[in-house]
């Protein structure tokens, strides 16, 4: 970056230097930036320190999977920032080394909020399932295959195996025909039910998923994990879900978002991947979605986002 845009790397530093903020959010991943930016700013303005997924508290020794200098940056930025900001739970912090040192700084658990302006109200007759009578399933996020995650290939097979159609939004990357064959064992029926799709960005993800029935957050960790650590996986699929009218499909070990649903209604938790179908078609799916319109008013970013102006201000 330095090399291609010498004068604007250069200029954005300028302006960096000249900024007279109250407050810096520092958000990581990458954890080296974020780490950079705390000390940039160190004796200039409150520094808050955003990590949107924990490297610390998820793995058991990340060194060998992250790069050095993830590692080294998330250490450094909770040492040293002043505040923290986390999308989960004040609990995932009990994961973390002692050496880390952030018993004592201010905190806020800022979830990922939904976005009234890319809600979607609920319309029976734009429903895939209203035209062929069948389920469709939408899982958006990454295919990830990496020593701390599960593999997805056996739940989505079953999925697919029970005719329910899986469709998937994720980086072309992510997802080949050598990993399609996984899927379905290189059964060609359930080719059928099986459909992939490029990334689309947060703003038009809601509008496009919400033709299908149900929104699944899938999450699996391996022993390299730290035993505790899939009950605070994440993320803002979570709030596109909710934006796009979809009731959520989470496993039970995932505390996090079975918390939301508990308390809440507005989805179903699965027990066994094998009998999908029957969970599905044993919930209420009008009272789900009566459930997530209300609930989306209370959980949108609007009417949360005084707390996150609270927080910075008690801060300075």
């Amino acid at each position: 970056s330095f090399i291609k845009n010498p004068i604007k790397f250069f200029n954005f530093f300028l302006k960096m230097t000249s900024l007279k903020a109250d407050a810096a959010i520092c958000q990581g991943a990458p954890h080296y930036l974020a780490a950079f930016f705390i000390r940039f700013f160190k004796g200039k303005c409150k520094r808050v320190y955003f990590p949107y997924d924990m490297i610390s508290s998820r793995l058991k020794n990340p060194k060998g999977t992250f790069p050095n200098r993830e590692i080294w940056g998330e250490k450094y930025s909770f040492q040293n920032c002043d505040a923290v900001i986390n999308k989960t739970s004040e609990k995932e912090f009990e994961l973390l080394p002692k050496n880390f040192n952030i018993k004592s700084k201010s905190k806020l658990t800022f979830p990922c909020y939904t976005f009234t302006d890319w809600s979607v109200p609920y319309k029976q007759k734009k429903k895939l399932s209203y035209s062929d009578k069948e389920i469709h399933i939408v899982y958006t996020g990454s295919i990830i295959e990496a020593d701390f995650y599960k593999s997805m290939t056996e739940d989505f097979h079953d999925i697919l195996n029970q005719k329910i159609h899986l469709h998937i939004y994720c980086v072309a990357s992510d997802i080949n025909k050598e990993r399609i064959n996984k899927i379905t064992k290189n059964n060609k029926k359930l080719e059928r039910y099986l459909h992939i799709y490029p990334y689309i960005s947060p703003e038009k993800l809601p509008k496009e998923i919400s033709k299908y029935d149900f929104g699944l957050h899938w999450t699996g960790l391996t022993k390299h994990s730290k035993s505790q650590a899939i009950k605070f996986a994440t993320g803002n699929k979570i709030a596109s879900y909710l934006e796009a009218g979809l009731p959520i499909l989470v496993k039970e070990e995932n505390w996090i978002t079975v918390d939301i649903i508990k308390k809440h209604k507005v989805g179903v938790i699965i027990k066994d991947f094998n009998n999908i179908k029957k969970q599905i078609s044993d919930a209420n799916y009008q009272k789900l979605i009566k459930n997530i319109e209300k609930f989306r008013k209370q959980y949108s970013i609007e009417k949360n986002i005084k707390k996150l102006i609270d927080f910075i201000e008690s801060l300075i």
